[in-house]
């Protein structure tokens, strides 16, 4: 027997915490309309020296974390609480339309012979009893590392669970995701407004919610449009050699834009053509950008860097310019 649940890969992918509950959510058109309608605003969520992952959106909590998720419902169990085979317990909830999404070690998803051991998260999302395979939507290591459908053995995944080391201070728990059966029209355009607002004033968004969190940030984070300074800065610390360099916030930099791309498209429908194409040479500047430092992690010619450099600055220059017209043409939606 096998089965199948379906997925969609996200507009939203470099990060897997976003990227593997938005899966599930992008298999709905209301879905991928809530992700472009909450994924508008960035800020520095570490220093460059403390993580890669020091660029990220700013949303409440992680989407399977929630309060209120209005696509999935959400359980969540520690690993030593389960006392069922895994696997027959992984197979139950695919037949009942659950996802699976947890931690593991992909030091043994690895084929490479530098392999180290870490810890990781992947989505289950089907399975065949007749082949021993599990459907998992993770990184592909050994090969494109995009995230992609991949196929893992039964035992394979169960090692990688099993045999994984986690801090003292980590709660790493096993999710169990289902698509909520009524999904409604949720798309609220005047949070759109206030994240873009956010964003052009480079506002910490996280001081509209003190109520009901404790937002904790380094002493230098950067909210919205001054992320740019950030990403100018790490260029050039990375060619004063003060710092490793990663693709990652290049990478969450233009699903950023893409983003903006997506809000403009819903809010105009085609109406104001200049901004759609104003918006679109933001998205490609972006993409350009992210290959530039793809180009130079292999070629290691400094001057693609030098010429990252100029992108950022024109891509703020751009933003400057154009986000108060789409905020304009937002506002303008909101008080038909």
């Amino acid at each position: 027997m096998k089965k199948i649940l379906p997925v969609e890969l996200p507009i939203v992918s470099g990060y897997k915490h976003h990227a593997l509950p938005l899966s599930i959510i992008s298999t709905e058109r209301e879905g991928v309309n809530w992700i472009f309608n909450n994924y508008l605003q960035l800020y520095t969520h570490y220093s460059y020296f403390q993580d890669p992952h020091w660029l990220e959106f700013y949303l409440l909590q992680n989407v399977v974390d929630l309060p209120h998720n209005p696509f999935l419902n959400i359980q969540k169990a520690k690993r030593e609480l389960l006392q069922d085979n895994l696997i027959d317990l992984f197979i139950k909830c695919i037949d009942a339309n659950i996802y699976i999404y947890l931690w593991y070690d992909s030091f043994y998803f690895k084929k490479n012979k530098d392999r180290k051991h870490g810890i990781n998260n992947l989505l289950i999302y089907g399975y065949d009893n007749n082949t021993q395979i599990f459907e998992v939507l993770d990184y592909d290591y050994n090969g494109t590392r995009k995230l992609s459908k991949i196929k893992v053995s039964f035992k394979l995944l169960l090692d990688s669970i099993n045999n994984l080391a986690l801090p003292q201070d980590w709660d790493a728990q096993i999710y169990f995701l289902s698509k909520k059966s009524n999904i409604e029209s949720i798309f609220d355009l005047k949070l759109s407004y206030q994240l873009l607002e956010d964003y052009l004033n480079s506002y910490n968004t996280s001081n509209r919610l003190r109520m009901s969190i404790n937002p904790k940030f380094p002493n230098d984070v950067r909210f919205g449009i001054s992320v740019h300074n950030s990403l100018l800065e790490y260029i050039t610390l990375y060619l004063d050699g003060k710092l490793s360099l990663t693709i990652l916030p290049f990478h969450t930099y233009m699903e950023h834009k893409k983003c903006l791309v997506c809000i403009d498209k819903f809010v105009n429908q085609g109406n104001s053509l200049h901004l759609i194409e104003d918006l679109a040479k933001i998205e490609m500047k972006s993409t350009i950008l992210r290959n530039i430092v793809l180009k130079y992690q292999i070629s290691n010619n400094e001057e693609l860097l030098v010429s990252a450099l100029k992108i950022v600055e024109e891509i703020k220059c751009m933003e400057e310019q154009i986000i108060p017209n789409l905020l304009e043409n937002i506002y303008t939606v909101i008080n038909r």
